[in-house]
């Protein structure tokens, strides 16, 4: 069950209180959105998305049954387009221009390199995951749910989101592994 106060936020929202409805999408916007970007590889599609997220949500709002948190239904209708779009779209790998820069100011060219290095590595090992993977990592390492949350998510065992998020780090980690070990002969 959600919290009795994300239950009054529900009731308000349904007799179209907009100002109840701008709280849900000021606290979770950014968070959606980097969930949508995290699945989707494209800023654009990414902001498409979290707004239709949130269209989704206020327009279905009189169905939401409230058994689970707002935060759990918003991921869910997020997973479910972000699959969808990527679907449509027959997008397979994640491009690696997108890097992010984490870089100190005390980082030496080499550093910067050698971590570029590693991020691309890695945004390539998580984008050749099939989706059940890929989804399961993106919200337990990028997101910090809680196996539980995730769970509630994906609507499956906890015991799965376990396996899953095992499995997926133990491929990322492998190929990485196998592509330095090419690197290297």
């Amino acid at each position: 069950m959600i919290p009795e106060n994300e239950q009054e936020l529900i009731k308000k929202i349904a007799g179209g209180d907009e100002e109840c409805f701008e709280k849900i999408v000021d606290e979770y916007k950014n968070k959606i959105y980097n969930f949508s970007l995290n699945m989707l590889y494209n800023k654009e599609d990414a902001q498409e998305a979290a707004m239709e997220v949130f269209y989704r949500f206020y327009k279905d709002i009189r169905r939401f049954n409230g058994r689970c948190k707002i935060s759990t239904y918003l991921y869910q209708i997020a997973k479910n387009l972000c699959k969808d779009i990527l679907k449509k779209k027959k997008i397979k790998t994640m491009p690696l221009d997108g890097i992010n820069d984490i870089i100190s100011d005390n980082d030496t060219p080499e550093e910067i390199y050698l971590e570029k290095e590693k991020q691309k590595e890695a945004i390539s090992a998580i984008s050749r995951l099939n989706d059940n993977y890929r989804e399961v990592l993106i919200l337990r390492e990028l997101e910090g749910f809680s196996y539980e949350e995730i769970a509630d998510i994906l609507k499956q065992n906890l015991n799965t989101i376990k396996t899953n998020i095992k499995r997926a780090r133990e491929l990322v980690l492998s190929r990485a592994t196998l592509k330095k070990g090419s690197d290297e002969k």
